[in-house]
């Protein structure tokens, strides 16, 4: 396990062992298993969906209420 620190155990116990407070080892196999989402032309492939989205939400929030 890499030492980088309290800031960093405390990250990791809020956010779990995930690819941004993965060790090394974990690190590189939780990024290699994410990277081929990241390809060029996987990307490419979302800009028609994304270009499409609303540029804020339809119905907006209030304050003190609940999603559902």
């Amino acid at each position: 396990m890499a030492t980088e620190g309290r800031l960093f155990e405390n990250s990791r116990e809020m956010l779990g062992n995930g690819l941004l407070t993965a060790d090394t080892d974990f690190h590189l196999k939780q990024r290699r298993l994410m990277q081929p989402a990241f390809h060029q032309e996987q990307i490419a492939g979302w800009a028609d969906t994304i270009s499409r989205a609303p540029t804020r939400p339809s119905t907006p929030g209030r304050a003190g209420t609940t999603c559902g």
